[in-house]
């Protein structure tokens, strides 16, 4: 080995030795600090191990490391786990050339204004499993390089309008990651973070495991098939919807509106809705959806990709149908019954997959029709009356039905 080739290997042997030996003596209290880059510190992870430390000057300490020379201006990957920190320190603010923030398993219980649309460098940020509350206007403006958020676990619930429209411009967003928190409510902007996806590939957002069962449109989102198509993965299992047309009907859209913004590719479509473990009020309200979702999954069965979006949803009412697996469910199952204008003593049924409004009125001690009956609720659809063994009935007088 020449001396030139060996004299550089002992002059970086040498740095990287001092780098890593600074950041370890001005590392926090009771913490392991671990540095690495070829030079200056490049990458830098503070590890607590959620030992009882002092939070005042855990976070003075944390200051003073990230404000040293041998971190500031370098670093380009920050993480920080298992310490006492309630907020983010000021700090962090100021590391413009960070690339990726792991602040999981803190105690965060909201994340600053004014900060982390500095650091816009950033492609990744994850806060998994604290305690935030929150997600407000501004936090990630203009982050165009920021390509995955992690907020899963925590107790989010509420999120600005702002925070992920297309005001944002957050163009190269295609995960984000709201899993396990409190969210009860649901605006469209996964819209625009489908935007960013591509055939290849969807982008994803992740519900799982909230309270969802409102869909507003607060933001005034007005979908259109003019629009620019979205890829995207909606993942909304483990959640309290209980139908799935309030989705279509919070955000201001049909269900044809909806099949508008999807594109095809071989049968597999650019949007995925993932609605497994909902317990899904079964009857007509929702029948042309169960009715277009089943012929769909009859195309899709042998594909290699599984698109099913009620494989593993069950009806939660009625109680006729609780348990069973939405797809088990015959279509002409899927009824509804009315009870507005139906006779007394009577039961109206009104049953789509036949087109008919079935009035039962058969051993009811009735001794004329009835005035009224419920209004048809399709154009096309005809009453099928049942008025036998009626004794007391002995005229089949005129009525407008």
């Amino acid at each position: 080995m020449g001396v030139s080739r060996m004299a550089f290997l002992v002059f970086l042997t040498f740095h990287l030795t001092l780098a890593a030996a600074l950041a370890t003596t001005k590392c926090p209290l009771h913490c392991t600090c671990t540095c690495t880059g070829d030079g200056p510190c490049t990458s830098l992870t503070v590890d607590c191990g959620h030992q009882n430390i002092d939070r005042e000057k855990f976070t003075q300490q944390l200051d003073s490391l990230l404000s040293s020379n041998q971190t500031y201006g370098d670093l380009r990957s920050l993480t920080i786990v298992y310490t006492p920190l309630t907020h983010v320190p000021r700090s962090i603010c100021r590391l413009q050339t960070l690339t990726l923030l792991n602040l999981d398993n803190n105690q965060l219980t909201r994340l600053p204004d004014n900060c982390f649309s500095n650091l816009t460098a950033r492609k990744s940020f994850s806060a998994s499993r604290n305690s935030i509350t929150q997600l407000q206007d501004g936090l990630f403006d203009g982050l165009h390089n920021l390509v995955k958020i992690n907020a899963s676990w925590n107790r989010i619930s509420s999120i600005g309008l702002r925070v992920f429209n297309s005001s944002s411009m957050l163009t190269s967003l295609t995960l984000v990651d709201l899993g396990t928190n409190k969210l009860t409510s649901l605006e469209p902007w996964p819209y625009f973070v489908g935007v960013n996806g591509n055939r290849q590939q969807h982008a994803t957002v992740n519900f799982k495991n909230n309270s969802i069962s409102v869909f507003t449109n607060t933001m005034e989102f007005k979908p259109n098939c003019g629009m620019k198509p979205t890829y995207l993965d909606l993942h909304l299992e483990t959640n309290s919807i209980v139908r799935i047309s309030d989705i279509l009907n919070g955000w201001n859209t049909s269900l044809t509106a909806f099949i508008c913004l999807i594109r095809f590719w071989r049968r597999s479509p650019s949007v995925h809705i993932f609605l497994y473990y909902n317990y899904l009020t079964c009857d007509c309200i929702d029948f042309d959806i169960y009715k277009y979702a089943s012929a769909y999954r009859r195309m899709e069965i042998g594909d290699v990709r599984q698109t099913d979006t009620l494989g593993k949803t069950y009806c939660g009412k009625p109680d006729s149908l609780y348990g069973k697996r939405v797809y088990s469910v015959p279509l002409d199952e899927f009824v509804c019954e009315l009870t507005d204008r139906c006779p007394s003593s009577c039961r109206c049924v009104y049953r789509p997959a036949n087109a008919t409004l079935h009035v039962y009125c058969s051993n009811t001690n009735i001794t004329t029709l009835p005035l009224k009956l419920p209004e048809l609720p399709k154009s096309y659809t005809k009453y099928k009356l049942e008025f036998s063994s009626n004794r007391l009935l002995r005229r089949l007088e005129h009525r407008h039905y």
